[in-house]
């Protein structure tokens, strides 16, 4: 039973060619809900890294715990916590600009508390906002829940602004301490 200390190492050691290796299996056949952990940052994610550490997410039952970087093209298949055998303790940061939808999407792949998107956000305002309503989008609530500081850029142009426009304009630049 290895649940009490779980495993370490690196990505190449756990997973190759989109499986976990030989030695995973045979750990994960004696311990179905082995912790793991990777030993070192996965960088500039590939889709080979994402592929390989989605191969550790479904050996296990247990809490993979990891940090990976890269940009959203690659990020955006790890598979999600919730469709994950495994518990996805992931930290994760996105090095490209994002939108606010794929921001929460990638927001699904974790349960850690730490996301953060280096390259900011950038959409139309109707996607950052809840129009009309004095909020931002649920999207952009999520965002800002776990990356507080996210710079935003709004795509589009208010072209004759109303009262609405300007308190939802409001809502936003309340929403982060990042640059809007």
């Amino acid at each position: 039973d290895f649940s009490a200390a779980g495993v370490s190492d690196t990505l190449a050691n756990l997973a190759s060619s989109g499986a976990p290796t030989v030695n995973l299996q045979k750990i994960d056949a004696k311990d179905a809900n082995v912790n793991v952990s990777l030993s070192a940052a996965v960088t500039n994610a590939t889709a080979q890294n994402v592929t390989d550490l989605n191969a550790i997410l479904g050996a296990t039952s247990g809490t993979v715990t990891a940090t990976i970087d890269g940009n959203v093209a690659q990020l955006k298949n790890v598979t999600s916590n919730g469709n994950s055998a495994a518990t996805n303790a992931l930290t994760i940061v996105v090095d490209d600009v994002v939108t606010a939808a794929e921001a929460a999407a990638i927001l699904d792949l974790t349960n850690a508390s730490i996301v953060k998107f280096s390259a900011g956000i950038t959409d139309t305002f109707a996607n950052l906002v809840a129009e009309g309503t004095g909020a931002v989008s649920a999207n952009m609530a999520k965002i800002d829940a776990m990356d507080p500081n996210v710079n935003v850029t709004v795509s589009d142009t208010i072209a004759n602004a109303t009262s609405d426009n300007v308190t939802d304009l409001n809502a936003l630049l309340a929403a982060t301490t990042g640059t809007v």
